[in-house]
């Protein structure tokens, strides 16, 4: 049995030897142990807005008819979908709570709300409502980029309607495999059929449909990906792929069901990272476009207009330090320069605390920390790369050490990042280690919260083989499930 936690020889003739074993929350910061809600909502107040400043934001809808075991978003997500119409109402109240005390709200332009879950398309028609007040905010454009989310399995009529009506820009689904019983090993339909009816009936209405794909899943071979990506390179709706890497520190129900061998084994190290070589030159080859963090873009069928407006932030967080990340919704993460606030996981907590005029922050999870360093170890994970006055105006400020420096020339020299005239981009190989790449360019007590991270995530995932939790939602809830185990 492939063991999640150690590697083979060095991958790709690279220093590595696994696969990263967290590509979910780069941003994360060490718990806080005496945190007010006052002082969150102090540091979002004042902080600074400047040239540099973008805006964006997210809004969560946790309800998911489907529990899937790689999911790394699922702590939160609920079958309790009746009561839409008061979640959504709440969610604004939310949103509109945390705008007001926003000082870039206003001022900038807001470049991008995204719309995840869970699977939003649960809430039916009532995303209407929270579409039409996303369309009134200050600072929403023509050239905003209105994403959301769905599950072709539950995905309605009257939710795509709403979609089409406002002018929403990007569908993003998961499909993670073609393969029947690959879908079936993760706990996803095995039929495709609601997929394609998905595609049917959005063709010509939204200009970007997305499709999710895994590697890594147990059972997966390289063949398997081959056919994953014929299938979307020949569809004649989906425009883009996003291919992301099976993380096992995120999805401890995953790690359970593969020490417990309920599931085929997973790929070996260096059989994952072949996969995504081959997937990032296989759409590379077909003439796709980077336009995300593991996101390709067929340029052929997508408007010019409409590739150059996009962010290309799927992984929905801050691109340096000057970004206000606003989020919304049981579960959202967000952020401003100074401040990383994360919302409560339970949704009847969060219900409770929007209800009651509070701000709904989880404070423990919540921190007043400045990641000034931050342009340097997120730009693997977008396609604009780091710009060479960026990175100096840190060097001039102190913002990065000699070691982060080392670091970043030791990946030029090892052909994972390329440098030119006027900026940082990763290489293909570079595409391939991107999580390993990220946290190597982190501080050292940065790099240290992500290793807590995943050694959490098997922890869990061993407590939930041994029986000590059930292998539910709740396993995967990170404000509270230690406290169990």
């Amino acid at each position: 049995m492939v063991d999640l936690r150690k590697g083979d020889e060095s991958l790709l003739n690279t220093r590595f030897h696994y696969m990263a074993r967290n590509t979910i929350d780069y941003w994360m910061v060490a718990d806080s142990k005496k945190l007010s809600e006052a002082e969150v909502v102090h540091s979002i107040a004042s902080a600074p807005v400047t040239e540099q400043t973008t805006f964006q934001l997210y809004l969560h809808i946790p309800y998911c008819a489907q529990k899937c075991s790689f999911c790394a978003f699922s702590g939160g997500n609920t079958l309790d979908f009746a009561d839409a119409r008061e979640y959504i109402a709440l969610l604004i109240k939310q949103l509109d709570k945390i705008l007001q005390i926003t000082p870039a709200y206003g001022q900038k332009r807001i470049r991008s709300v995204h719309i995840g879950g869970g699977s939003p398309d649960l809430v039916r028609g009532q995303i209407g409502k929270l579409l039409s007040h996303v369309h009134g905010l200050d600072g929403i454009d023509d050239n905003t980029e209105i994403a959301i989310e769905c599950a072709p399995s539950t995905t309605k009529p009257d939710f795509l309607d709403e979609l089409i009506a406002h002018k929403v820009t990007k569908l993003s689904f998961g499909v993670q495999s073609i393969n029947p019983q690959i879908r079936a090993n993760v706990r996803l339909p095995r039929s495709m059929r609601k997929v394609e009816e998905l595609c049917e009936y959005v063709a010509g209405q939204i200009p970007i449909v997305n499709a999710d794909f895994i590697t890594g899943l147990p059972g997966q071979t390289l063949a398997d990906v081959e056919a994953d990506l014929s299938y979307a390179l020949k569809h004649p709706v989906i425009n883009a792929v996003s291919s992301y890497l099976l993380t096992p520190g995120a999805a401890p129900s995953l790690v359970a069901d593969v020490k417990g061998e309920k599931v085929p084994h997973v790929p070996t190290h260096k059989e994952q990272a072949v996969m995504r070589l081959h997937s990032y030159s296989t759409l590379q080859q077909a003439g796709w476009v980077r336009r995300g963090t593991n996101t390709y873009v067929d340029r052929a069928s997508v408007d010019q207009t409409v590739l150059d407006h996009l962010p290309g932030n799927e992984c929905i967080g801050a691109a340096h330090y000057d970004t206000f990340l606003i989020a919304a919704g049981a579960q959202a993460i967000g952020s401003a320069p100074g401040v990383r606030f994360e919302n409560t996981v339970d949704i009847n907590h969060w219900k409770a605390a929007i209800g009651n005029g509070e701000f709904g922050f989880n404070l423990r999870k919540s921190a007043l920390h400045h990641q000034k360093d931050m342009s340097l170890w997120t730009f693997p994970l977008f396609y604009q790369g780091l710009k060479k006055d960026r990175l100096h105006a840190m060097i001039e400020d102190g913002d990065v050490n000699a070691s982060q420096l080392s670091t970043l020339q030791d990946l030029i020299d090892e052909a994972l990042v390329i440098e030119s005239d006027e900026d940082y981009r990763l290489s293909i190989l570079g595409e391939v280690f991107m999580g390993h790449i990220v946290r190597l360019l982190k501080k050292e007590e940065g790099q240290k919260v992500i290793d807590e991270y995943i050694h959490e995530g098997f922890k869990i995932g061993e407590a939930i083989h041994s029986g000590v939790i059930n292998s539910d939602n709740t396993a995967n809830n990170r404000q509270n499930v230690t406290e169990r185990i």
